[in-house]
């Protein structure tokens, strides 16, 4: 399998990281249950501090998503279950398509529609930069073999 990568870039410094996706039921799943599901585009706030991947109440019931599981979910003021779906999630430019993803509905707001956690994070290389007050971010799909360790970069100015 190639790489795959996307990178977004802002002219400002951002202080979240939110792009465009493209989400359907698992294609995966929908064989195993002999229907067609149809993407729909959304926004993904990208969260490295989330375990999972969450989609917003509104766009799991757009989609018709079904359900596959309940999951307890805890805050620190708040325990609660909610509705688990698998997914599938287009990157920006189609530039890759990441399967059979547990994701599970909660309340996202009105900014995205979906929140891409670790566990899709961590299938990658994620990088965010910020020269001259510009946000640059970057993942790669698989990761490489080359790690970025900023520690052994030289400053050059």
């Amino acid at each position: 399998m190639g790489a795959f990568a996307i990178t977004h870039k802002a002219d400002h410094r951002l202080t979240r990281i939110i792009t465009p996706v493209s989400v359907q039921q698992s294609k995966e799943y929908c064989a195993l249950k002999d229907f067609t599901a149809y993407p729909i585009d959304a926004l993904a706030m990208w969260d490295t501090g989330a375990k999972l991947t969450y989609i917003s109440y509104k766009l799991a019931s757009a989609l018709k998503l079904i359900k596959v599981n309940s999951l307890e979910l805890t805050s620190i003021h708040n325990r609660a279950f909610t509705d688990v779906f698998l997914i599938d999630i287009t990157l920006p430019d189609n530039t890759a398509m990441i399967g059979n993803i547990m994701a599970a509905a909660v309340d996202t707001g009105n900014e995205f529609d979906i929140i891409i956690g670790m566990n899709i994070i961590s299938l990658g290389d994620f990088a965010i930069t910020n020269d001259d007050g510009k946000t640059v971010f970057s993942f790669r799909l698989p990761a490489s073999n080359l790690p970025i360790d900023f520690s052994k970069i030289e400053d050059t100015v």
